[in-house]
């Protein structure tokens, strides 16, 4: 976040989420993972949840970082990550 000025006004610049993605199959090759975002309340309460396409190639025992620029509602106070599905390289 960022105070209001006489140049500019009050701007909320979001959180960023990183992490890494880490493939542990020992001949498997991955593409195109998808990462589930589940944005929580202070209760645990689920606020929204949105799905996010990494365009990466994932090589077998090697691990990538990944970052996500959101913007989540004022009540979330907690997130949650985990990867939706992986396709498999032929």
């Amino acid at each position: 976040t960022r105070e209001a000025g006489i140049f500019h006004d009050a701007e909320y610049d979001g959180w960023l989420i990183t992490g890494v993605i880490k493939n542990s199959a020992s001949i498997a090759k991955f593409k195109d993972i998808v990462i589930t975002v589940t944005l929580l309340s202070q209760t645990e309460t689920v606020i929204e949840e949105k799905d996010y396409l990494i365009y990466e190639y994932y090589e077998p025992n090697t691990i990538k970082p990944f970052s996500i620029k959101l913007y989540p509602p004022e009540a979330t106070e907690k997130f949650r990550v985990s990867v939706k599905t992986a396709k498999p390289v032929e």
